[in-house]
């Protein structure tokens, strides 16, 4: 049995939709003909009337089928179909329903198929987790677009990368997509911080801090990786590396000696 199915209500189903709708078309007309239509005006428009008589037939939406879903709240879901305003099945709209599921932060696509006389079948494809996004104090998974999925608690999702920064979630897809060339440097990485909106300062293990250029971030992190290969920069550890500049590679030692003063710097070239 799909995940999410629940039967909303029962109601005795109709064997004959056609000639339920000639029934009721027919008693419409009727009246329209013979009383100008004064009754169906008094009370609600004939359309209205006719939906209610569908719903009592057996047309109403009695049972939905809810599938592909795993961190979509069935009450969002269900409050996304508005079904105490639905009607009856024929007046349903399933193109809105779709586009009101589809505004669900978690959803990426929905199929909302009616099932005569009285189902409804929806199919839901979910974003994924893409990074865990600080921002302001909070916690939340984005997907790669730099979409916001949930808010979740501090230490969360530790198999996600961290990422800091106002702006960082819709640029963070460009900056992973570089990292997954080189597997050595990804893996070190605790966080990447989008610096002003316009860079990244990647926080890597032993506390070794790079930082990359507004543009041509994915050359640097190429350069930065020959230089591991060639140096083992990052094993060092204690490290901040400066990728800013083109043709060159500034590294800065970080340890700490007694009073706060910093260590000396080096610099190595950029390999062109």
């Amino acid at each position: 049995m799909p995940r999410g199915f629940r039967t909303i209500r029962r109601a005795r189903r109709s064997r004959s939709l056609p000639l339920i709708l000639c029934s009721l078309i027919g008693a419409g007309a009727f009246a329209a003909l013979t009383d100008g239509g004064q009754t169906a005006r008094g009370a609600k428009p004939l359309a209205e009337q006719i939906d209610s008589l569908l719903v009592q037939a057996g047309f109403g939406i009695n049972e939905v089928w809810l599938t592909g879903h795993r961190y979509t709240v069935d009450s969002d879901l269900f409050a996304a179909l508005d079904q105490e305003n639905a009607g009856s099945l024929l007046r349903f709209d399933p193109r809105k329903a779709r586009d009101r599921i589809e505004h669900l932060s978690w959803v990426e696509t929905a199929a909302v198929t009616r099932v005569f006389p009285d189902q409804l079948r929806i199919d839901i494809k979910e974003r994924h987790p893409f990074a865990v996004w600080i921002n302001d104090g909070r916690e939340a998974l984005v997907d790669a677009s730099g979409r916001l999925l949930a808010y979740v608690t501090p230490g969360a999702a530790n198999d996600l990368p961290r990422i800091r920064g106002a702006e960082a979630p819709v640029a963070a897809a460009e900056l992973f997509a570089a990292l997954r060339r080189h597997p050595d440097i990804a893996q070190r990485l605790e966080s990447a911080d989008r610096i002003g909106g316009r860079r990244w300062t990647l926080r890597l293990e032993s506390s070794v801090a790079v930082l990359l250029p507004a543009d041509r971030q994915a050359a640097a992190i190429d350069r930065l990786a020959d230089l591991q290969t060639r140096q083992s920069l990052l094993d060092k550890g204690n490290l901040v590396a400066d990728l800013r500049l083109a043709h060159r590679i500034a590294i800065r030692r970080t340890g700490v000696l007694v009073g706060g003063n910093s260590q000396g710097a080096a610099e190595a070239p950029g390999g062109g």
